[in-house]
């Protein structure tokens, strides 16, 4: 979907955003090559060819025996290694030189040149991430983008666009700097936040008691604070409101009054400070977009007393209205449709708390049951008032628990299949964060860490068949879609994405299937183990085994991908 808001600027953009997978591939490729390269020359191994592409040679130079070139195809890359025949045919270039010949080579030789592969992608994240840190990664600033109306944060007094500059006489400068000033006090501890406000600074007490805690995380979404900010695209539940009146729709979007622009939804509500407005309208219809000029003219329509969102125009944020439905690949239709609920409702109140914000409704359902791994786990009831055509409709469901894929595994959650506009927010600002090199490695560590733990648990949950091929791996068409979606956000996230693939690749060419790294580790230790290779019809069918395993597991995986993407099918 075109999204009305968003940054025109990113690291790709148009045609680009097609490379950022090819780029990321090659990247990849080129360093687990560069692993085997390493060791091979370490231990003396000829190495004819190390090829940056793969095909015809275009262009490269010569050096200690090695042709370095760039190939004409610019996927991957690789690394011949001389008499590196994968079967150790004893006759395969017989006139090598011996302290050359890859197969004469002793077996912790050999083991370790094919190791080099996947331990240079093992490696690779702890080298990125702590280039991320060092090279300035924007950080979300302190700077409060929303305070929702009703929450505990607009009732300690806290205000949009005030900036936190200490918690507790802390100096703070990212979003990420407060919530762990907040969370090194701890769950039984209140905090003051000193916030600058209009060219003076305020101090706002947050008693332990209205602190919100998940998982002994500190949560400002819960107490009505968040980061980013509400877009100008908007909702109307009243149709005789000044807005409804106008022929304003859910999920047109305003871009500007009276000819100024506008982004935000708050923006938008200041411009509107007159009796009569002439308002630039983008309209989507279907994936096109439509370009209106309408007329807003206030009259004596004053919106209900208990609406959170009440103005005199009758416009609300469209992030509390249900844009779309989530109908799940096995389970059915999604909960929420079944029970009556339409495209364009107004999520009013859920168990007898008004609606403030799209997230509420996700808190809501997640509490009517743990998060579980039995699929048997029964949710409780939920109480919902949706505003239709300015009626308050009832409606009592139960949210169905459907699988879903969490980071390492899977897992069962409660399930309605209400969908929010995707860019019914907008993000707020940020600020460079640089940190020198010993600092950005001590801080990588525990990143790797987390990103190493969830590969191998997602792997482990593959392995096992908990995890379904079609939720655990992606084939090309998944792997391009995300590194372009990535690379849009920036440089910095580029280059995580990069670290992160990197580990799943060093973890899957360690598996003991013939072709992988593995796969010759496997044949190379039974070697040492026997006194000598298995015979060699037995590593050709073994071989081809793999082959034909590999070439299916990707046409399987492609399939997946293309069925997601033209279909809308599981991913």
């Amino acid at each position: 979907m075109t999204a009305l808001f968003a940054a025109s600027s990113g690291l790709w953009g148009g045609a680009q955003a097609g490379l950022a997978g090819i780029a990321m591939i090659g990247v990849l490729v080129v360093v687990h090559e560069f692993g085997h390269f390493v060791f091979a020359k370490l231990f003396g191994i000829g190495v004819p060819v190390f090829s940056i592409g793969m095909g015809p040679r275009v262009w490269g130079f010569h050096r200690n025996g090695t042709d370095y070139r760039v190939s004409a195809v610019p996927v991957g890359g690789y690394v011949q290694l001389s008499g590196a025949d994968p079967f150790g045919d004893p006759d395969w270039e017989a006139d090598l030189p011996d302290e050359e010949n890859f197969m004469k080579k002793p077996i912790w030789q050999r083991l370790l040149v094919m190791l080099g592969g996947p331990l240079f992608n093992l490696v690779t994240p702890f080298v990125v991430f702590t280039a991320v840190l060092m090279l300035g990664e924007p950080h979300a600033d302190t700077k409060i983008g929303e305070v929702y109306p009703g929450s505990i944060a607009a009732e300690r007094g806290l205000h949009a666009d005030d900036r936190v500059v200490a918690v507790d006489g802390v100096a703070v400068d990212t979003w990420a700097d407060m919530r762990g000033v907040i969370e090194g006090k701890g769950p039984g501890n209140g905090v003051t936040l000193t916030v600058a406000r209009s060219g003076a600074e305020v101090d706002v007490a947050l008693p332990a008691d209205e602190l919100r805690w998940v998982d002994g995380e500190f949560d400002s979404l819960a107490m009505g604070v968040s980061h980013w900010r509400q877009s100008a695209r908007i909702g109307v539940d009243q149709p005789s409101s000044p807005a409804g009146v106008a022929g304003l729709e859910v999920g047109d979007g305003i871009v500007a009054v009276d000819g100024a622009s506008v982004r935000t939804y708050r923006e938008l509500l200041a411009a509107l400070d007159g009796s009569r407005h002439t308002l630039s309208v983008k309209r989507q219809v279907g994936d096109a977009l439509t370009d209106l000029t309408l007329t807003v003219e206030a009259s004596e329509w004053a919106p209900p007393e208990d609406d959170l969102w009440g103005n005199r125009w009758g416009l609300v944020p469209v992030e509390v209205f249900v844009w779309d439905f989530q109908d799940h690949p096995e389970s059915g239709a999604a909960p929420a449709r079944l029970q009556g609920m339409e495209k364009g409702d107004r999520l009013w109140s859920i168990d007898g708390k008004r609606v403030a914000a799209f997230h509420e409704i996700k808190d809501a359902v997640n509490a009517t049951v743990p998060q579980s791994t039995d699929a048997n786990t029964t949710p409780r009831a939920l109480d919902v008032v949706v505003m239709r055509n300015g009626e308050r409709i009832p409606m009592t469901f139960t949210p169905r628990m459907d699988r879903t894929q969490v980071p390492g595994g899977i897992a069962y959650r409660p399930f309605i299949g209400v969908r929010l506009l995707p860019d019914a927010t907008l993000d707020g600002d940020t600020v460079p964060v640089f940190y020198g090199p010993f600092e950005a490695a001590r801080r990588s560590v525990p990143q790797v860490g987390r990103a190493f733990k969830d590969s191998i648990s997602g792997l482990t949950s593959l392995l096992t068949g908990e995890m379904r091929i079609r939720e655990g791996l992606g084939g090309p068409v998944a792997i391009f879609s995300i590194a372009a979606q990535v690379a849009e956000r920036g440089l910095h996230s580029y280059a995580r994405l990069i670290g992160i693939f990197s580990i799943s690749l060093g973890l899957i060419n360690l598996l003991p299937i013939p072709v992988l790294d593995g796969g010759q580790i496997l044949f190379y230790s039974l070697e040492g183990i026997r006194g000598r290779p298995l015979p060699l019809a037995v590593r050709e069918r073994i071989q081809m085994a793999g082959v034909l395993f590999l070439v299916g597991l990707m046409l399987l995986v492609t399939v997946f991908d293309v069925n997601r993407v033209l279909f809308g099918g599981p991913t």
